[in-house]
């Protein structure tokens, strides 16, 4: 959390606004087996819109995402929603929440990350004004296990081939003598859709070194 030198007028304005508002209402219903209800954005906004304005207050938050990697390996991706409190006399309060959004069953990918920035914004508004809400999601939390991707459970798991361990320096070294950086070969290639060398037999991987010689790969540069 980030937070402006004058933060003595927003103080005063916060603890009066706060004073004002009340809990989120719980209206909304899940769509999972549980078929709770949960307070969505749209409530946390109502229980603290006007306590804000009233009390010269304001609240932007600005999404990102960017794709998570774990060595190399694409997880998924990442979603950030940075929330900052305003206040007329200048002074700021800023705090970012970043959450996972994974792939699943019957959602694409674009609508886990809406998902996932959706959750943050709920959360991260509720946080930083003070508004009370229930804990479980509306949607995200309700699926019974999450499907785990070919690259996630790869790089959970460690898997290499027999020959990887024998000839991984020999292999890093060849790469780097034509100019790249095994890091960088293994992130493009799983761009590509396509497994990690390390998971290659030592012919495919002589293949790619080959390939590499002959401009063969990266495709369309020499």
């Amino acid at each position: 959390m980030k937070t402006s030198d004058n933060l003595g007028e927003l103080s005063a304005a916060l603890a009066a606004a706060q004073g004002q508002m009340s809990a989120a209402l719980k209206d909304a219903q899940s769509k999972g087996p549980t078929r709770h209800k949960y307070a969505d954005l749209d409530a946390v906004w109502e229980a603290c819109r006007e306590p804000l304005a009233s009390n010269g207050l304001s609240v932007v938050q600005g999404v990102s995402s960017e794709l998570h990697t774990v060595n190399g390996e694409v997880w998924g991706w990442l979603v950030s929603v940075t929330t900052t409190l305003l206040h007329t006399s200048g002074g700021s309060v800023v705090a970012t929440l970043t959450l996972p959004a994974v792939e699943q069953k019957g959602i694409s990918m674009a609508q886990s990350i809406g998902v996932a920035s959706t959750y943050a914004r709920r959360y991260g508004l509720s946080a930083m004004v003070g508004i009370t809400q229930e804990d479980n999601d509306g949607h995200v939390g309700q699926r019974r296990k999450p499907r785990e991707t070919v690259a996630a459970k790869r790089a959970r798991t460690g898997r290499h081939h027999s020959s990887w361990e024998k000839e991984r320096v020999g292999f890093v070294l060849a790469l780097e003598e034509r100019g790249w950086k095994y890091e960088d070969v293994k992130a493009r290639l799983v761009a590509e859709g396509k497994t990690a060398p390390s998971n290659w037999t030592q012919s495919n991987r002589a293949r790619l070194v080959a390939a590499i010689d002959a401009g063969e790969w990266p495709k369309g540069e020499s």
